[in-house]
């Protein structure tokens, strides 16, 4: 039933329970009153029914979340009582009265209603210490030795397993005990979008049972219409940004995802056929599979497998925010060579796929780290085998902007006039809603200007090359007197159909900067983008010809940031900040794995275990995690049976460390037991207890040691020690100073580490 019917039948049973006979008693005793069960998923609305019904009823009402109760909370604390049976005085075991009823008895008191609702929610997730607890309330309408009082229903309410992996089972004694409702989310079934962005790869954190992502679909395919359609955004497991040093995003290790997650972890997610595999055994017949660029969380474009990327187009892939990466190799031209080989689709960084039927759309563009005045959609449209394009404000505010477009159409149509330059046709249109959008003509079959010079640049093919750019100095110099110059008239946004030049976009214009800047930065965008095209001698040629040295870049570069700040700025004046800055502004780097693992090797930490023979290498290992931060060590060793002794390397280089507190058996150390068990092979600059140690270490083998058999016994198995201490490395320099500095003072003794 939906939750409207049940909040019906539990008015109705709260009225039949409570209604009393002529004398004034209970007309259904209590101990023939079932409690109620809802049963039903998370979110859907039960608590709020239950207090609407106590309110329409004139009731009080106590509602627990049982799963935050321990035992001694739901049943009372223990305590010893002397009773006298036959000729014995015998002391007997009873418990104080339970939170939970204690709250029944305050809340009557507090409204003056003695009659009420008890609710528990969550009552079959509760922990193993709590089930049978739980299993006698239902039955006996107990807590401990405490009854519920009379005139009180009892409702409680529990997730099924499909939404929930912790639930325990009832059994079969218990639940003819209640009355159980089952209750499914009051939703209609003709949903035409149902949207799981970054929701379906945790389906196994609260779906249950031997395939959870399968149950998941079915739940949610139940509430789509015969033609509506699910969205699934997701990571790929084998996404190119995996290959090339991005952490996983979900466990933050590297290449777990590729490993197929050996640790395990909340979430899950799947290369293009593990998602196809679903699907397929979900009963989805129709289905379509979208590429976003660089990835579903910040994407700028949305490519399909009608529409895929062409070689060049796929440079900006540093766009990770949450943690600092690897540079394992230049994912641009993995990339070109994964779209030459036809694999795209398979390393894409993220997927989208929809179900149901197809759409018009192939590709889209978005523009929206704008200005929202400038901010803009670009889609491509396919249908009947023909393509158009579009461009929608991606916020009334842009509107204007789209309007212009109309106007530099026609500015530059009239200019290139006679020239070797056509302009793509745009027509102004509106939508119902009367925004504006241009619909502009898609050149099928054409190759960029960008394109033909790289092909002449990777076949070393000057002649070519200088035929292509000759032509297009010739281009932006044509009538540029008085008139527009097209800011991005760069090698992308010339489309060639043969011996047919066309601009397709005229979206930036200005009047400050003459044809020969237009052709210099259009020149120096290409061998930016790129640092194999800068170097090549033949590029180089044609910068040195237009006098572009490294100040003229410099110059060039602050027009650029100009430009960016252009775009960036609102008309009240405020700035956006670019999506391509946030990463340094949050602290992340995208760092070269030659300096990624200097930085991993200095940061290892090495544990040595001592089973009664001495520290050994052959018993030893490397903490690569033993790091929180770049100089704070959170040691957690694991020790094995037998450990008598554990020492703790923290670097392998001169350095001070300040011990901030060491942990065994989830207790920190008191001073007498580190009076006992531990030692360092280094010198102590704190001479009071009161202080926290620092210790210098002026060899290249420091080590703190703890000597476990000191405490009381030696470890078990799976005993955690946790050692945390602040670390600052020494150079040569540094390590002179201080020692020249404790030479020059009396050197403090008596503090109670040894060397």
């Amino acid at each position: 039933m939906n939750i409207k019917r049940a909040k019906e039948e539990i008015e109705h049973t709260v009225k039949a329970y409570l209604a009393k006979d002529a004398l004034g008693e209970y007309a259904i005793p209590a101990i023939r009153q079932r409690p109620i069960l809802l049963m039903g998923p998370p979110g859907i609305g039960k608590t709020q029914v239950m207090e609407q019904v106590a309110r329409e009823c004139g009731v009080a009402l106590v509602a627990y979340t049982i799963t935050h109760h321990t035992r001694q909370s739901a049943v009372g604390l223990p305590f010893i009582r002397q009773r006298h049976y036959g000729d014995k005085d015998v002391s007997v075991t009873e418990y104080t009265m339970s939170e939970i009823i204690a709250s029944i008895y305050a809340k009557m008191e507090a409204t003056g209603l003695s009659e009420g609702i008890l609710f528990i929610d969550e009552i079959n997730c509760v922990s193993e210490t709590l089930a049978p607890t739980m299993l006698q309330f239902l039955q006996c309408k107990t807590f401990g030795n405490q009854a519920v009082p009379a005139g009180w229903v009892i409702v409680a309410a529990g997730n099924p397993p499909e939404y929930n992996k912790s639930v325990r089972d009832f059994d079969i004694v218990t639940l003819d005990r209640v009355r159980r409702m089952d209750i499914e989310p009051d939703l209609p079934t003709d949903y035409d979008f149902v949207c799981l962005i970054g929701v379906f790869e945790y389906g196994q954190s609260y779906i249950g049972g031997k395939t959870p992502f399968h149950d998941f679909y079915r739940i949610i395919k139940k509430h789509v219409k015969a033609d509506g359609h699910i969205v699934i955004a997701i990571e790929n497991k084998l996404g190119l940004k995996y290959w090339a040093g991005c952490r996983e995003d979900h466990v933050g290790t590297f290449f777990s995802g590729l490993e197929d997650y050996p640790q395990g972890g909340a979430a899950r997610t799947f290369s293009r056929s593990g998602l196809e595999k679903i699907l397929k055994e979900c009963g989805e017949t129709e289905y379509h599979f979208y590429y976003p660029y660089p990835d579903y969380k910040f994407m700028t474009t949305l490519y399909s497998d009608r529409y895929l990327p062409k070689v060049g187009e796929l440079s900006n892939n540093l766009r990770n925010f949450d943690r600092d990466r690897m540079l394992l190799f230049d994912e641009k031209k993995v990339f070109d060579m994964l779209i030459r080989e036809g694999l795209f689709g398979q390393y894409s960084n993220s997927f989208l796929v929809m179900t149901g039927p197809m759409t018009d759309i192939v590709y889209s563009r978005f523009s929206n780290d704008r200005a929202e005045h400038l901010s803009i959609r670009t889609d491509i449209l396919e249908k009947d085998g023909k393509h158009t394009v579009r461009k929608y404000p991606a916020a009334s505010a842009a509107a204007a902007h789209i309007e212009a477009l109309a106007e530099n159409e026609c500015v530059f149509t009239e200019r290139f006039k006679g020239s070797t330059l056509s302009v793509n046709r745009l027509e102004l249109k509106r939508n119902p809603d009367g925004l504006p959008f241009a619909e502009i003509e898609y050149l099928e079959n054409s190759r960029t200007l960008e394109e033909l010079l790289d092909e002449c640049l990777q076949n070393n093919d000057e002649a070519g090359f200088d035929k292509l750019f000759d032509r297009y100095c010739k281009i932006a110099a044509w009538k540029a007197e008085g008139t527009k110059q097209d800011y991005d008239l760069t090698f992308p946004n010339i489309c060639v159909q043969g011996d047919i030049w066309t601009m397709i976009d005229y979206e930036w214009t200005t009047d400050k900067l003459t044809p020969q800047q237009i052709i210099s930065r259009a020149l120096n965008c290409y061998g930016q983008e790129d640092p194999v095209r800068m170097e090549h001698p033949i590029v180089k040629k044609h910068l040195e010809a237009l006098g572009i040295g490294k100040e003229q870049m410099r110059e060039l570069s602050e027009k650029e940031l100009a430009f960016q700040h252009f775009v960036l700025q609102e008309k009240d004046g405020r700035s956006r900040t670019a999506l391509g800055q946030l990463r340094h502004l949050i602290g992340n780097r995208a760092v070269p794995y030659q300096e990624f693992f200097a930085r991993a090797d200095r940061k290892k930490v090495q544990v040595f275990e001592d089973f009664g023979a001495g520290y050994t290498p052959e018993h030893s290992y490397y903490q690569y995690d033993a790091y929180e931060a770049d100089d704070l060590i959170n040691a957690r060793i694991i020790c094995k049976a037998g450990t008598k002794a554990i020492r703790l390397d923290p670097a392998e280089l001169p350095c001070l460390v300040q011990i901030h507190g060491i942990e065994w058996r989830g207790k920190a150390l008191t001073r007498a037991q580190l009076d006992q068990c531990l030692s360092t092979n280094g010198q102590v600059l704190a001479d009071t207890p009161a202080h926290v140690p620092t210790v210098l270490f002026e060899t290249g083998d420091p080590n703190i040691s703890v000597r476990l058999d000191c405490l009381d016994s030696e470890a078990t198995d799976g005993e955690t020690l946790i050692i945390r201490a602040q670390i600052a490395w020494l150079s040569a320099e540094m390590l002179q100073d201080i020692q020249a500095r404790l030479a020059a003072g009396a050197r403090r003794k008596g503090f109670w580490f040894q060397r």
